[in-house]
């Protein structure tokens, strides 16, 4: 499974971002490889980012987003293509990570 993190920076001890489709950074889980891909977000200053971030998350192989709530065009785009959004904050990516496989998000 892969499971993607909206960050503030690019590594595992970086925050949880508080906005879904304006986060700087997107971190991938693989945890079946058990290891952390960095994206910067491409799409950060565009308009119709939920339907672009749900694309993205979609062609990585993304079951799950950890992060901020979705918009309702993000929720909309994210809902078609079976993407889960799991609300977390105030934590790293790592403990964002560690609460919902621990099935506490």
């Amino acid at each position: 499974m892969k499971v993607m993190v909206t960050a503030e920076g690019g590594t595992a001890e970086a925050l949880v971002c508080n906005r879904l489709a304006r986060a700087p950074f997107f971190l991938i889980y693989d945890t079946q490889a058990q290891q952390w891909t960095s994206f910067q977000n491409p799409y950060q200053q565009e308009h119709g980012m939920g339907a672009r971030i749900a694309q993205f998350a979609s062609e990585k192989g993304v079951e799950v987003i950890l992060g901020a709530a979705p918009g309702p065009n993000a929720k909309a785009a994210l809902d078609t293509m079976g993407i889960r959004v799991a609300v977390s904050a105030g934590v790293t990516a790592q403990e964002a990570l560690s609460n919902y496989l621990a099935g506490n998000v």
